[in-house]
């Protein structure tokens, strides 16, 4: 699976941030989901203050936390296996950029999804990078 591509979101009043998506439009709704959390605004009023275009990956991957607390190192766009157990088997999947959610859990996208899901660290097996570039 290929890893989703990165949006640059831009809401009247605050510095434009990147957001990884699977399309403009899901980052258009994530980045609404946020700023409504906070503020009574209708989607037909934040779709005349916001833009939403590509964008490229930040500088800062979002994982020194994980890096330093649990010795791993994900990469963006890295393939990984998500352990499971006895009633959910092993799934594969694409690491995220954490875009502005906690750092202290690897973002992912499970193959077949559209939907992108935190877990621990100690859930994850990445694979070799080498791997994660023909996967």
């Amino acid at each position: 699976m290929k890893s989703w591509p990165f949006w640059e979101v831009e809401v009247a009043g605050f510095p434009p941030h990147t957001k990884q998506a699977p399309s403009r439009g899901a980052a258009f709704a994530d980045a609404f989901r946020s700023y409504s959390e906070c503020r009574n605004v209708s989607f037909r009023e934040f779709l005349e203050i916001a833009k939403v275009r590509p964008g490229r990956a930040p500088a800062d991957d979002g994982y020194d936390y994980i890096r330093k607390a649990y010795g791993i190192d994900p990469k963006v766009g890295q393939r990984l296996t998500l352990r499971g157990d006895a009633a959910n088997p092993d799934r594969l999947g694409t690491v995220l950029h954490p875009n502005r959610g906690t750092t202290n859990y690897v973002h992912l996208v499970m193959d077949g999804d559209r939907f992108g899901v935190v877990a621990h660290p100690s859930e994850v097996v990445l694979h070799p990078v080498a791997e994660a570039a023909h996967g």
